[in-house]
């Protein structure tokens, strides 16, 4: 009976330790994922294979003025982002006035040009009444798509006076930052504030904790919008040094590299099972993230604003085809939605648009992991003029 007992302990260990293999093998965790889908996307025909920095050697070879866009965290070293913000200048945009590289997700290098203050926009919008703050992340600041196709420039063919505050890499209390910086100035009375679910749950960096934290204080601001040209001098320098140091300038996920000790501690198997079913031992909302929406509430509330948050959904929500894949429980959505609907904050979930499409991954970069394409960018400022912006007549 000891034998018997023996031989079947050992069948499920090894059964067990199988699956952990194959998973690691064959799945596509958060940590490789990106990885692979830019390895796939670099075998596509057509597709641009340059650096970033041949991309710039060869735009400036006709030229072009044009520089690497590089997010804040990468752009300055702590003990520089201190120094900066104790002396109020830290930037929060990009450079102002500028036209910058972004990332190739697409076949080809996304540039955008950059308005007096650091943002995506025509500069001639501010020459006029502002009607509409939109503020996001890297799918609304531009990421990947040639000009013309991101949303917010979709979205101005109908409703011209929108102020792009978006930015690449920022996160909601960034976002928070920019609205009080920037938005507020402009007396517009619409918000639409795109929400990425994919990390804007993650507010608990350095950067986020002990510099932008002080935007929770209802008084604070370091004045930048009345700092662009001294902003413009320290980004272009900072940036200048980092090309002149030929780094590669590029800022995705590293590559996934094996790791023997994942295997033994069943760290994929672990990774499925709480993507299937959700994770039971989850934390919960950062205060901080927490603190960042009731902030805005009481923003909007105080002054009238009309605001309405966007759910963008991940690539991953769709590329799991598991009849036992939760979609509340992934990304942590129903939790964050019911957040949302305590707040009393209008939402506008656009997974509910993708859902029902009979291809999903086509509204991504060669069906892979990234941001959406530009099918997928007009697809969502569609939503959003039909289900966001139209009249109640309409």
């Amino acid at each position: 009976m000891l034998k018997n007992l023996s031989l079947f302990l050992f069948s499920t260990l090894l059964s067990v330790y199988l699956t952990e293999v194959i998973i690691a093998l064959t799945l596509d965790p958060l940590t490789r994922v990106n990885e692979k889908a830019r390895s796939y996307r670099r075998q596509q025909p057509g597709f641009d294979r340059r650096t970033i920095l041949e991309v710039l050697e060869d735009e400036r070879k006709t030229g072009k003025e044009v520089y690497p866009f590089i997010p804040l965290i990468h752009l300055y070293r702590e003990k520089e982002m201190d120094a900066l913000f104790q002396e109020k200048t830290l930037p929060l945009g990009s450079i102002p006035f500028s036209n910058l590289i972004l990332c190739n997700e697409n076949g080809y290098f996304a540039q955008v040009t950059h308005d007096r203050y650091g943002f995506n926009n025509p500069d001639s919008i501010h020459d006029s009444k502002i009607d509409i703050i939109a503020i996001g992340d890297s799918f609304l600041h531009g990421q990947c798509v040639t000009n013309g196709e991101n949303p917010i420039e979709i979205l101005r063919r109908k409703f011209t006076n929108i102020f792009n505050l978006s930015v690449s890499g920022a996160n909601p209390i960034h976002e928070l930052a920019l609205l009080k910086e920037y938005g507020l100035y402009t007396g517009a009375k619409r918000i639409l504030w795109f929400y990425f679910e994919g990390n804007d749950y993650k507010v608990d960096d350095r950067l986020s904790k002990t510099i932008l934290s002080h935007y929770l204080n209802n008084n604070f601001s370091q004045r930048l919008i009345s700092k662009s040209e001294h902003i413009r001098r320290l980004q272009l320098n900072r940036t200048k040094e980092l090309i002149a140091e030929n780094r590669e300038l590029n800022f995705h996920a590293k590559p996934w590299e094996f790791n023997p000790l994942d295997i033994l501690k069943l760290r994929n198997l672990e990774e499925a099972f709480k993507n299937i079913f959700g994770n039971k031992k989850k934390k919960e909302l950062s205060p901080l993230f927490i603190e960042t929406f009731e902030e805005l509430k009481r923003i909007s509330k105080e002054m009238g604003l009309d605001l309405t948050i966007i759910y963008l959904p991940d690539y991953s929500r769709y590329a799991n085809d598991s009849s036992l894949f939760n979609h509340d429980k992934h990304l942590r959505r129903g939790e964050i939605l019911a957040f949302f609907k305590k707040l009393n904050i209008n939402v506008f979930d656009f997974h509910l648009i993708l859902e029902k499409k009979s291809d999903p991954l086509s509204y991504f970069p060669y069906r892979r992991f990234g941001h959406y394409n530009s099918a997928g960018y007009e697809l969502l400022a569609t939503a959003v003029m039909k289900n966001v912006l139209a009249e109640p007549n309409q």
